[in-house]
């Protein structure tokens, strides 16, 4: 009597790593063929039609759940490298300035890669839609020999799936406004402005009462001319301003604090003078002595704002005080 054949087991991390590897490049492609993902296609009513087509396929395919293909699909190598791609692409784009609303698309290679726009690009969307596929196909297995003290699984991995679904069928529906709204005003604003300007009146009002605004002295640094970057280099020094702070040192600078104006505005070309109005901003009066070379520089400092140009002292050819 013959032994039965055994059935082969599911791929394993190999071929799931070159599955997802062939999936992030196949979005590249995409990605350099169309340019970004639309998400306006998965507009109210559509988005509703593609979660019952994607339920659906995920019913259907859970009925032959001893496959070997299901069983790779709904297993732990591919559920693991499709998490680790979702990583990198989330590394990406938190080391990667990302633009958001309707910004002009830009021209260089970042941006045509989609880094800038990470979560619209094709890698990402693809890899996102292999992972609801993957867990759908998880929650399915285990439908599948359901027993009530697994409840936990199933509330576990049924929200996270329905928090995925939403979170990216659900993007195309979500709309961005701005209201502006002053304090102790007679009467709540109900209108607000979208991406293009226009006003649009909500089904709902809004009435600031009271509005606190923090604000932090600045802080002296000495800034190198041809990088823009406090000095020293990776570990840059600075001096906190405040109404008691004397002086301090920076690198080989002694600096000497004759007068600080939290508000302030120009008096003249090269002075400030106390004013507490809009526009205004610190500014301080400074004494900095080089140990190096003995040289004395003193005058006005200032950050500056919109409303106001900034001011620095020159202290050599390679650095200033701002």
């Amino acid at each position: 009597m013959t032994e039965p054949t055994q059935q082969k087991a599911p791929w394993s991390f190999v071929e799931s790593a070159f599955t997802v590897a062939g999936i992030v490049l196949a979005g590249y492609a995409l990605q350099l063929l169309l340019g970004q993902f639309r998400f306006n296609i998965l507009i109210w009513p559509n988005n509703l039609m593609a979660g019952g087509v994607l339920v659906l396929t995920l019913f259907l395919l859970s009925l032959r759940s001893r496959s070997r293909f299901f069983q790779w699909l709904s297993g732990v190598p591919l559920t693991i490298c499709l998490l680790a791609a979702l990583v990198a692409l989330t590394v990406i784009m938190g080391l990667t300035p990302q633009i958001t609303g309707n910004s002009p698309d830009q021209r260089t290679v970042i941006d045509t890669l989609g880094f800038t726009r990470m979560t619209s690009s094709w890698p990402f969307v693809l890899v996102y839609f292999f992972i609801l596929v993957a867990l759908g196909a998880v929650i399915a297995r285990r439908l599948k020999a359901f027993r009530w003290k697994d409840y936990p699984f199933y509330l576990n991995h049924m929200g996270l799936w329905i928090i995925l679904f939403a979170a990216g069928f659900g993007h195309a529906d979500m709309r961005r406004y701005v209201m502006y709204v002053e304090e102790d005003t007679d009467y709540p604003e109900w209108r607000v402005y979208n991406d293009k300007g226009d006003v649009l009146e909500l089904p709902l009002a809004i009435r600031l009462n009271d509005f606190t605004l923090e604000e932090y002295d600045p802080m002296l640094a000495v800034i190198d001319r041809k990088t823009g970057n406090a000095i020293p280099g990776g570990t840059p020094e600075y001096l906190q301003l405040d109404t008691l702070q004397k002086g301090g040192k920076i690198t080989q600078w002694d600096i000497a604090i004759e007068k600080y104006l939290p508000q302030a505005v120009r008096n003249s070309d090269s002075t400030y003078k106390a004013v507490y109005m809009p526009g205004s901003c610190p500014a301080v009066k400074v004494r900095v002595k080089d140990n190096i070379s003995g040289k004395t520089h003193s005058g006005w400092i200032c950050c500056g704002n919109y409303a106001q140009l900034y001011r620095v002292i020159p202290l050599n050819k390679n650095t200033v005080w701002p």
